[in-house]
């Protein structure tokens, strides 16, 4: 069974020197961020996908658009972690994920924004948030 996108995504980036160089194994997706996670990190979710058809039948394409969050306790370290993620992505068009991967045909980066979050203890997380739309082969 091939894999999901998501999946796909997760493996080749842990296989991205420049970012596990960063993060580790710090990619964590939909959400899942443990509460006393070490920074940085990367965290992806799911924005919005589709599948293509016609009136006859399944195309076999799709496009998601995922969020890719980089974190950190500077915003020098997000903006990094952000540049590595997007040296991975952009423009990214082969098999993604290894054997029995997902045969991606485009990776367009859609736009990006910075966040901060102040603490109680007077510390600050920073974010940069960055959309990445896949268009793959998706099959059933």
């Amino acid at each position: 069974m091939p894999l999901e996108i998501d999946v796909a995504i997760i493996t080749y980036l842990l296989t991205y020197s420049g970012l596990t160089a960063l993060v580790s194994s710090r990619i964590f997706v939909n959400g899942s961020v443990p509460e006393n996670v070490i920074f940085p990190y990367v965290s992806m979710f799911l924005v919005h996908g589709e599948d293509d058809e016609c009136f006859i039948e399944q195309s076999g394409f799709a496009e998601d658009t995922f969020q890719f969050t980089s974190a950190g306790l500077t915003k020098i370290d997000s903006i990094n972690v952000a540049k590595q993620v997007r040296l991975a992505l952009k423009n990214y068009s082969d098999v993604m994920g290894g054997t029995g991967g997902v045969n991606v045909q485009a990776t367009l980066q859609d736009g990006r924004r910075d966040a901060i979050e102040k603490r109680s203890d007077g510390t600050a997380i920073f974010y940069r948030d960055e959309d990445f739309i896949f268009q793959y082969e998706k099959e059933e």
